[in-house]
């Protein structure tokens, strides 16, 4: 079958018939980066709110007991830097505990380059004080941007590093944003636009049922992608 991530509203679809069935009690485990812009225009039409409402929809799904704790999250935001929200922890903890980003705290640029680095730098550090007794699928790391890079170096060549450790799904949200450029730093088929937070919150609870399904099977979900196109 032929299947591919398609654009929300309509359901995310990668997996096969026998992919899905896959049993949610085993031991692999997974780490989950969700990195979003806070440069100032995400403080327009409430879209910094409406990205983590979302975000907490995506970490609401890995959280679900049937998981048994097997997903690890962080998150990043990044305007002219990119800074660390939350450092990894067990997705359970992060449950209705996400920060807010306050009306002062937004930045006056968009530097994608800097939040790929940093996520890099949290997986490569991650990888040092895994568990000991589990199995890890490859990371996911989730960027998240209303705009474009304007501000550091460009973002490929860094793209292309943290994508030898982690896949790397990238979203466009709203309609400024470059999504040209964003799907070129994306893992093959993982990039998507969402046009307003109805979208990205169907998105992102999709995305968090996806990867219950391939972390079950011991999969990437871009693993899952191409053993799908077979």
């Amino acid at each position: 079958m032929n299947t591919q991530m398609i654009q929300p509203p309509m359901p995310l679809t990668v997996l096969s018939p026998g992919l899905r069935r896959a049993a949610v009690n085993s031991h692999w485990h997974q780490s989950v980066i969700v990195a979003l812009d806070a440069s100032q225009s995400m403080n327009d039409e409430n879209k910094a709110e409406e990205a983590v409402q979302s975000l907490e929809g995506l970490i609401q799904e890995l959280a679900n007991p049937s998981n048994k704790n097997a997903f690890e999250g962080a998150v990043i935001k990044f305007s002219e830097r990119a800074t660390v929200v939350c450092p990894f922890k067990p997705v359970t903890a992060l449950l209705g505990r996400l920060p807010r980003l306050d009306p002062g705290s937004f930045g006056a640029a968009t530097n994608i380059t800097s939040a790929l680095q940093l996520a890099r730098r949290l997986l490569q550090d991650s990888a040092q004080s895994v568990a000991s007794g589990f199995r890890y699928v490859k990371p996911l790391t989730v960027l998240l941007t209303d705009g474009v890079h304007n501000h550091g170096p460009d973002p490929v060549a860094e793209a292309e590093a943290l994508k030898a450790i982690s896949d790397v799904l990238t979203v466009a949200f709203g309609t400024d944003a470059d999504e040209e450029m964003l799907a070129s730093i994306a893992t093959e088929q993982l990039s998507v636009r969402c046009r307003n937070g109805a979208e990205l919150r169907c998105y992102f609870a999709e995305v968090g049922r996806t990867l219950t399904v391939t972390r079950a099977a011991g999969m990437s979900v871009a693993s899952a992608l191409a053993t799908d196109q077979q």
